[in-house]
């Protein structure tokens, strides 16, 4: 792409905060656009009906009121204080109408001024409109109660409002039957200076977080677990119900009444008010019973903190040894990510959730999407963990390793687990959820995460990495450890989604791989996830091959080849059967140097028609493998596999297009 045409996709900063290339002293994090958070509701960083508020030059309005927009001050040298007195305030004045133009998703209508009745149901449903207002000339119209009430019941037609607004002067109307009405005009009022800051002359100080939290236990009592203002437990357990399924705001803290043998126990308990009002701690019941909440650590309920015994951190590794680590670590994340994915397509899923599903399908579902998605990442961690080493310079890491957790130290603690592919079956779901678990110690190698935090430690304290190297790789491993948690998170739901379900009912594929004989139908099946399993390899090898600026492109087209793989084993699985996960009988991954065409010393330079051809022969020897065996496939006298091949060819060809059209060498 030209230097010219990425102007047409420069962001340009367009107020101060954003054009501060460093914190600005004195102003809280949450200034900076990358930390701030805008709220509909209280609980995080301002209240945004706050501002909208003063919408209107002089008055104050309330939008928190579920009877409707209410009138709550005016200034009095404004042009309200000629029709309104205090006390008319004390007795309800209510913002009937507003005209305005409101912005619009519609691109093809020009923005014109309509009228919006503000009536019950109201509230934060018409603040919305309010939030909606565009800067510009606008009307409103107040009344008093009994007034409002009255349009409220339709009395008044918003034709009779609109011809009214047409002559832009403040003044009164008044309806014989219905009631006074005021007509006020004014500008929509500009809350930002200039430079894109908030006006201290619209917005006083703490206008901004005055309704936030307060008091703090009506949050406690209101907030979902790990909201930004109380950080509240949700479902935790205790010494009587040791799985994770208890309310902590529950009233009911007896023995009996949380022992329970199934998640439904509970849930089910108090006629399906699990968290209804008559049964957990509620607002005004917080104000005086938070102090007898239990303390809840590691998501239990507990009277007491045993402080965890924390080992001395390993000594940091030096730059070869994260190098060497690193690229040992590629290919444990590409077993994991195999070793799930057997995992996932034993229970024969299909790739969409069906609609009407049982309570038993319901769950065998819901744990499948868990371990998929934790496969998913672990393919996208073999990525950023390639990245980091081509960062250091150091060949990327493709191939897939024999031994999970390796004793990198010799000190005799160590997973050294052997690859294997296992059904979902709960001896390997624990095995899952102990490798992903969270380290207690920094280099623990009986974990995945202990592995990277020592790498990330190095990193952090290493004199062999410039700064910026420390931010970036910091960044991809942080991520990785961060994912890791969630990764531990989701294969417990998963154990907990099929707890009670017996194994053969929920298994489509009940042991490891098998062979099938050469000539069944499901021959070629298994050869073309193997195929496809090598393509998505060579893909990676191919990406990695090319420079940041086509990097993402590429990968993008590469992601074809994975959908090929997951098209072929879930083929397999439907028919009970496991994909073998063998790409090494197809070829090897590495299929050249990665050098560029021309780069030994005295050759000459090739010409433009050779590199697109040398291009060519390279994407097209990336789907080599597979291709061949769709040309089986496609022969198939079953028309699901005839089926199969169409599909999974017309993704490669797309993806070698994409590779052939892509310049390797930027």
């Amino acid at each position: 792409m030209p230097k010219s045409d990425l102007k047409k996709f420069k962001l340009f900063p367009r107020n101060l905060t954003a054009r501060a290339d460093a914190l600005v002293r004195g102003n809280p994090v949450t200034s900076r656009p990358e930390s701030g958070v805008e709220n509909c509701f209280p609980g995080l960083e301002f209240d945004q009906r706050n501002i909208d508020s003063g919408f209107f030059p002089g008055l104050q309005f309330e939008m928190h009121h579920t009877a409707g927009v209410v009138l709550r001050d005016f200034d009095n040298s404004a042009p309200a204080a000629a029709f309104l007195r205090r006390t008319d305030i004390q007795q309800g004045i209510f913002l009937a109408y507003v005209q305005g133009v409101f912005a619009s998703r519609m691109t093809t209508v020009a923005p014109a001024p309509r009228v919006v009745r503000f009536t019950p149901p109201a509230g934060l449903e018409s603040w919305r409109f309010v939030r909606d207002l565009e800067v510009g000339e606008i009307a409103v119209v107040l009344c008093d109660r009994q007034a409002f009430s009255r349009v409220a019941n339709g009395n008044l037609d918003i034709d009779v409002v609109t011809e009214w607004l047409k002559k832009r002067e403040n003044r009164e109307e008044n309806l014989p039957g219905i009631g006074r009405f005021v007509l006020l005009f004014g500008e929509r009022v500009r809350f930002l200076t200039s430079n894109g800051v908030i006006d201290p002359d619209s917005i006083e100080p703490g206008q901004l977080t005055q309704s936030l939290c307060s008091p703090w236990q009506y949050d406690f009592a209101d907030c979902g677990c790990f909201y930004w203002a109380s950080n509240k437990p949700d479902l935790v357990s205790n010494d009587a119900q040791p799985e994770q399924v208890l309310n902590f705001q529950r009233k009911d803290r007896s023995e009996g009444g949380d022992r329970a043998t199934t998640a439904d126990d509970w849930v089910l308990k108090h006629e399906n008010l699990w968290d209804g009002d008559s049964v957990i701690v509620r607002h005004a019941e917080m104000l005086t019973w938070w102090a007898d909440l239990p303390f809840v650590i590691r998501r239990r309920e507990t009277d007491r903190y045993e402080p965890t015994i924390v080992k001395p951190p390993k000594k940091p590794l030096d730059r070869v040894t994260i190098i060497d680590r690193l690229s040992r670590l590629a290919s444990v994340e590409h077993a994991l990510a195999i070793e799930y994915l057997y995992a996932y397509y034993s229970l024969g899923l299909p790739p969409t959730r069906p609609p009407g599903l049982g309570t038993v399908q319901a769950c065998i579902y819901t744990a499948g999407t868990e371990i998929f998605q934790v496969a998913i990442d672990e393919m996208r961690h073999l990525r950023a963990v390639n990245e980091i080493l081509i960062e250091l310079g150091a060949p990327w890491q493709l191939d897939r390793a024999d031994i999970i957790g390796e004793d990198f130290d010799g000190d005799g603690v160590a997973f050294q687990r052997p690859f294997a592919l296992r059904p979902l079956d709960r001896t390997q779901l624990g095995w899952f959820i102990a490798v992903e678990a969270a380290s207690q110690n920094q280099g623990d190698e009986n974990t995945i995460d202990g592995m990277y935090t020592l790498i990330l430690r190095s990193v952090a304290v290493s004199d062999e990495f410039s700064a910026d190297q420390k931010n970036r790789l910091s960044a991809l491993i942080k991520v990785i450890i961060d994912e890791g948690i969630d990764h531990y998170a989701r294969f417990s739901r998963a154990k907990t989604a099929l707890a009670g379900i017996p194994e053969n009912e929920y298994l489509k594929v009940q042991t490891g791989p098998e062979t099938v004989a050469a000539g069944h139908p499901d021959s070629v099946l298994q050869d073309a996830a193997d195929a496809a399993y090598l393509v998505v390899l060579r893909s990676l090898d191919y990406v990695f091959q090319v420079g940041d600026s086509q990097r993402g492109a590429m990968m993008e087209s590469a992601r074809r080849a994975m959908y090929n793989m997951d098209d072929a084993a879930r083929s397999l699985a439907a028919r009970s059967r496991g994909a073998l996960f063998d790409y090494r009988r197809f070829g090897r991954i590495q299929m050249q140097p990665a050098v560029k065409v021309g780069a030994a010393a005295g050759a000459m330079a090739p010409d433009a028609a050779q590199l697109r051809t040398r291009k060519v022969e390279e994407a097209q020897a990336i789907g080599a493998p597979l291709r061949a065996v769709l040309n089986q496939l496609a022969t198939a006298s079953m028309g699901e596999h005839v089926e199969l091949a169409r599909r999974m060819g017309q993704r490669l060809d797309t993806m070698t297009h994409a590779f052939e059209a892509i310049d390797k060498g930027t």
